[in-house]
């Protein structure tokens, strides 16, 4: 039940919301809900990650009427933002998985083997 109101604020788009009610539950003394509560919060940094990953894409494409090659393309502007890139300067979820990218759509997303949520 108290993972359904913070999966509710996630999916329905108060992410701010769902932050603060999870991040009163890593504090708990039931192992499973402050694991419950990381993986959330993980879930959370990933999605504001991937507007921010689509929003420089979207920027890009506007710019040149096209998608970069690739995500390392655009690795400055991540690092600018905060966000975490990799030795190879790829942009890496909360776990440390590489963002995949769709060059089809111009869009990154979580990679099939990140243990992020969807």
């Amino acid at each position: 039940m108290r993972d359904l109101a913070g999966l509710m604020r996630i999916k329905g788009g108060s992410r701010e919301a769902a932050r603060a009610i999870y991040s009163v539950y890593l504090t708990s003394d039931d192992k499973n809900i402050s694991a419950q509560a990381v993986d959330r919060l993980k879930q959370l940094r990933s999605l504001d990650e991937l507007d921010a990953i689509n929003s420089v894409l979207a920027k890009w494409k506007q710019a040149t009427n096209s998608c970069p090659p690739d995500l390392r393309t655009i690795a400055p502007a991540l690092r600018s933002l905060g966000l975490s890139v990799d030795e190879d300067s790829m942009p890496v979820d909360p776990d440390g998985f590489p963002y995949v990218f769709d060059s089809l759509s111009c869009e990154a997303k979580l990679a099939m083997r990140s243990s992020i949520a969807r």
